[in-house]
């Protein structure tokens, strides 16, 4: 991260030691100067620093000394530069702190003792990095460094302009391979990140090999703010980080091919202070023309700004709090002492929100702040908590993340010869084309397993257990822990019996789950029922449907099991499951259906609940049974039924512009009652390497 005074100065071009400096040392050794011997004597100063870092951990428990090896399912990266704020940090939520300070040992312990990473700062002139000796050096000092002060990685920050195809374009290439080579290999579990600008289109004249740094390093910390370094239309002040412009920066790295897990996405507690020349009355500020690396304007016009410096101005300004719905970023002007005016630019909850959003619809690898310092955590109350709003934000969104769509398991089973005969149903809708409902099953672990990408467990049917193949009904998923339901017909209790004479039945679904280690609680009162299809996970809380196959002993014991989860129940009158007319097609999304019934259950939910939901209404209630997914590198994924089937609910879903849409054909398995999430158990497996 640069400063504002070094990152705008179009004479900082880093060059390698000049030959008049090494004179001018000799001569000072020849009159034997202080200074001279202490150039000398630094490298062994720098050594003895390290020596006695390394000497004993500094840590009450020497065992928070130990690198911390556990990959998080959701980043949260945080730069610390200076004082004693982070003792107020959010640690619940932080994963790596980035020192860009002094090196702070009793932050390292802390940090340690929450589970978050602490890693150095690496930055060089890339010239020198040219030589291949050199940055072997270099390399082995910054590991040395980081073991002998118990750190957990580095954060390259190289943010110097280079050109396609020069020497130094190769050598940063090399540099950042051979240093997450290096610390990998000297450190287990340790992170090599790299810092990137908020587009990969040469900004600021980082022609970086963008794709190979990627592919390299553990993760891209993508600096989505300064985008008003380089100023190529007016030189008029604007957003630091413009909510468009952002989120095409992350579209053109997501399309060099770079995983979206590759990419953090950095949001800016600071803003920017401009003079302006001219103040229009549509609020167009002109600046003064600062060139920059070859535009002609850019934010080097204004100065930097902390967060916390603006939530003590922004009142008391001549025009309040403004927002600018183009750019999605709030800003306000304001008169100094000399009656120059001024605009302020910065982000606050509002539009953080609205740019992190992105972070889910997309798959990205977390969030990060520059930096953890620049907000208020004093005792003032609307400064703290304006501060906290923006902290409670980036908790939302990792709830988000790690909650709602997100898949990496899934559990099927085979439809039984039996099935077309012999499965339950409420009612009669036609004989089944047992052949056909083969064919439906088949593309539908098909898309699971190849369009999605999902690893796909699939049982085996057995023939004794007609409705076998609906999954979903004997186990509700959610995290790391599986709830064994008791079905509310008696024939599909079997399906979970303890005890079968053929080994080849005996607790299929149960063995599966436990196989991919999840913890596995199983429903035993026999006073209890429960169908998955009566369980409506939103992400926030849970909706129990109150059926002829669910009971209220059933939801009680489900509430028992993911006690960190409300759990609400609806009344489920004239059909069979909750499920049977709504699913969730997103975040806050619930799609119902357009019956008396559905309708009725969905303000029943409304009234029950603390959160608010979107609703997306279509014609037909089956069609409302839909399975939502956020998967990486492809964003919102929505399975519905076939256009064939239900066309004018189709038409509904092709309204969700920013979902990928697959329809799914299941018209045989819906004659005995099938839905789409019925056909399948759904698991969010977290990496414990």
């Amino acid at each position: 991260m640069e400063t504002n005074e070094t990152s705008r100065n179009p004479s900082f071009y880093p060059t390698r030691p000049s030959t008049a400096g090494l004179i001018d040392l000799h001569v000072m050794l020849q009159h034997g100067t202080f200074a001279a011997w202490l150039l000398l004597l630094s490298p062994l100063l720098v050594l003895l620093e390290i020596t006695l870092s390394w000497a004993a951990c500094p840590c009450a428990d020497p065992a928070l000394c130990d690198p911390i090896k556990h990959i998080p399912d959701f980043e949260v990266f945080v730069f610390h530069v200076g004082r004693k704020s982070w003792k107020l940090y959010d640690w619940s939520n932080i994963t790596t702190v980035a020192l860009f300070a002094q090196y702070d040992s009793e932050l390292m312990c802390f940090a340690h003792s929450k589970g978050a990473r602490f890693v150095l700062k690496g930055d060089v002139c890339i010239t020198d990095m040219v030589d291949p000796d050199n940055r072997t050096a270099w390399i082995t000092e910054k590991v040395n460094l980081a073991k002998h002060q118990f750190m957990d990685g580095i954060n390259l920050d190289i943010e110097q302009p280079i050109f396609k195809g020069s020497p130094q374009y190769y050598a940063l290439t090399a540099l950042v391979k051979e240093t997450t080579d290096a610390f990998h290999r000297e450190i287990p579990g340790s992170q090599v990140t790299f810092d990137v600008a908020w587009s990969p289109d040469c900004v600021d004249l980082r022609c970086y090999n963008y794709s190979a740094i990627a592919s390299s390093c553990d993760f891209l910390f993508v600096m989505s703010y300064d985008e008003q370094s380089q100023i190529w239309t007016e030189c008029v002040a604007g957003a630091n980080a413009p909510y468009n412009q952002t989120q095409e920066g992350y579209d053109k790295f997501i399309n060099l091919d770079i995983d979206p897990k590759k990419l953090v996405m950095g949001v800016p507690w600071y803003g920017y202070d401009y003079t302006c020349l001219e103040l229009s009355q549509d609020n167009k500020c002109a600046l003064f023309k600062r060139p920059f690396r070859g535009a002609p304007c850019s934010d080097a016009a204004g100065v930097q700004v902390s967060y916390r410096a603006i939530m003590k101005q922004v009142n008391g300004s001549s025009s309040g709090r403004l927002w600018d719905d183009q750019q999605k970023s709030p800003f306000y002007n304001y008169k100094d002492k000399s009656g120059s005016v001024h605009q302020v630019w910065y982000d606050d909850p509002e539009s953080i929100s609205l740019k992190v959003a992105y972070v889910k619809t997309r798959g990205l690898r977390g969030v990060g702040m520059w930096n953890g310092d620049l907000l208020d955590y004093s005792s003032d109350p609307t400064l703290s908590v304006r501060s906290a709003q923006i902290i409670i934000i980036i908790i939302i969104i990792i709830i988000a993340v790690s909650g709602l769509g997100r898949c990496t398991h899934a559990v099927v089973r085979g439809i039984p010869d039996s099935f077309s005969q012999q499965a339950l149903r409420s009612r009669d809708c036609g004989e089944v084309d047992l052949a056909r409902a083969h064919r439906e099953h088949e593309l539908y672990v098909r898309v699971l397993k190849d369009k999605l990408g999902l690893q796909v467990l699939e049982l085996g049917a057995d023939h004794l257990m007609p409705d076998c193949s609906f999954v979903e009904d004997v186990s509700v998923i959610l995290d790391e822990t599986a709830l064994i339901t008791r079905p509310g017909a008696p024939s599909r209790r079997r399906e979970r019996d303890e005890t079968r004479r053929d080994e080849t039945r005996v607790e299929a679904v149960k063995k599966a789950l436990q196989e991919l280690q999840l913890n596995v609680v199983e429903m035993t009162d026999e006073n209890a029922t429960l169908d998955g299809g009566d369980v409506l996970f939103t992400g926030k809380e849970f909706f129990v449907g109150l059926s002829k196959r669910t009971n209220q002993r059933g939801a009680e014991i489900l509430a028992d099991t993911f006690k960190d989860y409300a759990v609400s129940t609806v009344p489920v009158c004239d059909t069979l499951h909750l499920k049977s007319f709504c699913s969730m097609a997103g975040p806050n999304l619930i799609v119902i259906g357009s019956s008396e019934g559905a309708q009725k259950a969905l303000k029943t939910m409304q009234q029950m609940s603390d959160h608010r939901y979107d609703k997306l209404t279509v014609p037909d209630d089956a069609a409302a049974n839909c399975i939502y997914l956020n998967i990486p590198s492809k964003g919102h994924v929505l399975l519905h039924r076939a256009p064939e089937e239900f066309p004018e609910s189709v038409k509904v879903f092709e309204k969700l512009k920013d979902h990928m849409l697959i329809p799914v054909a299941n018209s045989e398995l819906a004659k005995v009652d099938g839905a789409l999430t019925c056909c399948s158990l759904l698991i969010n497996k977290r990496s414990n390497e």
